[in-house]
C-alpha cells in the first residue's frame, strides 16, 4: 500500500496484523470532514468479517485439455442458481463466492455432455479449485452400426440397482460372443450406464461393476477374452430427457428410466 509516507514500524505493524485475521489496519479517505484530500484513517475489528472465497475452476476434456466458452453455472446447496460465466481460450473461470458453504457446479457446451462437479468453501485458504470434465456426446460410428448388424444385438438392460446378467440379456451376449469367434481379429469395448437415480458417484461405481460382469461373461466364453473390454460411465449420455438435477426428481415413468440402465457395444479394432 502506498500511505504516503515511507515504511516505517507502525505500516509493519499493520502488515503483520493484517496477515493475524485482519483485526486492525488503515483505509484513505478524501471524505469532507478530513484534513483535506486523502488521508489516513486507523481502524480496528470488533467482529468477524465475514470472508468470501474464489472458485477457480477449468473446464477439461477427459484428457484434461482446457475447452473454451463453455457456459458454467454455480448453484447454492439448495440448487438455487448463484452465478454464470464463461470459460476462457483456456478452459478457467472463476467465481467469488460465500465462505462455509456447499456449491454444485454446471459445464454446459454444445457436442458435450453437461458435466457437474461439487466443491465447498469450508476452509481457511482464500482460493478452491475446482474442475469440472466434460464428455463428447455419443455418436455411433459405422462400425458401430456394423457389430449390431452383425450380431442382430440391442443394448442390454439392468434391473434397479443391480448389476448381475439378467436371463433376458444372455442370448444378446451370446451372439456377441459368435460374432467374436467369427471375426479372431476383432476387438470390442462395451460402455455401461445407469439411470440418474442416486448420486453421480454412487451411479459411477455401479456402472463400472455393470461392465465388469458383461466383461466377465464374454470373457469366459471367449477364445481370446484379451480382446473385450469395459467402462462404466455413470449416469451420463442419458438417451431421453430423464435427468436429475440436485434435489429435483425426475418425473420420468419407470420404463423411461430403463432405456438408460443400459450396456453398449462398439468394435475398437
Amino acid at each position: 500500500y502506498n500511505l504516503g509516507y515511507p515504511v516505517n514500524t507502525q505500516y509493519d505493524d499493520f502488515a503483520a496484523i493484517s496477515d493475524n485475521a485482519m483485526r486492525s489496519g488503515y483505509f484513505t479517505s478524501n471524505r469532507t470532514t478530513g484534513a483535506g484530500g486523502d488521508d489516513i484513517y486507523s481502524f480496528e475489528v470488533l467482529k468477524p468479517l465475514p470472508m468470501g472465497k474464489r472458485l477457480l475452476g477449468r473446464v477439461n476434456d477427459s484428457t484434461h485439455t482446457g475447452i473454451a466458452s463453455a457456459l458454467v453455472s454455480l448453484r447454492d446447496e439448495n440448487s438455487n442458481l448463484a452465478d454464470t460465466t464463461t470459460s476462457d481460450a483456456a478452459g478457467n473461470f472463476v467465481f467469488l463466492a460465500e465462505a462455509n458453504k456447499n456449491f454444485s457446479l454446471t459445464a454446459q457446451k454444445a457436442g458435450y455432455v453437461d458435466g457437474t462437479t461439487t466443491a465447498n468453501t469450508m476452509t481457511d485458504k482464500v482460493n478452491v479449485n475446482v474442475e469440472i470434465i466434460l464428455k463428447p456426446v455419443y455418436v455411433p460410428t459405422a462400425k458401430d452400426l456394423e457389430l449390431e448388424a452383425a450380431t442382430g444385438l440391442n443394448p442390454i438392460y439392468f434391473d434397479v440397482d443391480k448389476f448381475n446378467i439378467r436371463k433376458d440379456a444372455k442370448p444378446g451376449l451370446n451372439k456377441v460372443v459368435t460374432f467374436l469367434e467369427q471375426n479372431p481379429n476383432t476387438a470390442i469395448e462395451l460402455s455401461a450406464y445407469t439411470d440418474c437415480r442416486e448420486s453421480e458417484q454412487y451411479n459411477q461405481v455401479l456402472s463400472d461393476k455393470r461392465a465388469n460382469a458383461v466383461v466377465t461373461y464374454l470373457r469366459k466364453r471367449s477364445s481370446k477374452p484379451g480382446r473385450i473390454n469395459g467402462k462404466g460411465y455413470g449416469e451420463s449420455h442419458l438417451v431421453n430427457s430423464c435427468a436429475c438435477e440436485g434435489k429435483k426428481r425426475s418425473v420420468c415413468d419407470e420404463s423411461s428410466h430403463q432405456a438408460n440402465r443400459r450396456t453398449e457395444f462398439k468394435i475398437v479394432d
